[in-house]
């Protein structure tokens, strides 16, 4: 029998929440800089999300898919739908 995934922390959301949105900035910057097109940014947020897994199950799930949402199209002006976001995980 496999074992039992452990949540995470309440500290260790936040700490994991705040990690992956300094690294979100980062790739956004790389977007613009390098005028990225969408088949490119979305491999790279998916490369990025990959590592991030397990904020999939807390509570900051929306607000950083809102975010990524956000930011693609500000940032790199490139809509995503949420399920597109949703899809990246």
């Amino acid at each position: 029998m496999a074992p039992l995934a452990v949540a995470m922390t309440e500290n260790e959301m936040y700490d994991s929440t705040s990690l992956l949105m300094d690294e979100l900035d980062d790739l956004f910057n790389a977007c613009f800089q390098e005028e990225w097109d969408q088949h490119h940014l979305l491999q790279q947020l998916h490369r990025k999300l990959q590592s991030y897994l397990a904020l999939q199950s807390t509570k900051m799930y929306g607000s950083v898919n809102a975010y990524i949402q956000h930011q693609s199209y500000a940032i790199c002006a490139v809509e995503l739908t949420a399920q597109e976001v949703a899809n990246l995980w």
